[in-house]
């Protein structure tokens, strides 16, 4: 079966492009990172919102937004629960670039 999507088609092209041939300008620039975090977030559990977003030049390489698994009691307490995670995946990123070739 063959099936078309005219509504997405162009979308498809543009995308498509990228799939073997990445253009140096989309890694240029350094790994950036960016955390949050929310006291009480989660009215039933008392539970944290956390979050992170990673970008390399204008791509974005890593985000999460999730309850943090413990109910933090103070503000300070949530961020720190949230920049431990996010310290954790920039650890983990910074080896994967590495080995991909970006410096």
């Amino acid at each position: 079966m063959i099936f078309t999507r005219p509504d997405i088609a162009h979308a498809v092209g543009v995308v498509s492009k990228f799939k073997y041939f990445t253009l140096f300008w989309q890694w240029q620039g350094d790994l950036q990172g960016f955390v949050d975090a929310d006291l009480g977030g989660d009215v039933d559990s008392s539970k944290s919102t956390s979050g992170y977003i990673y970008i390399v030049g204008s791509t974005v390489v890593s985000w999460m937004f999730r309850l943090q698994k413990c109910v933090a009691l103070s503000s300070t307490e949530a961020e720190y629960v949230a920049i431990a995670e996010a310290g954790k995946e920039k650890i983990w990123l910074g080896d994967y670039l590495a080995e991909l070739g970006k410096k």
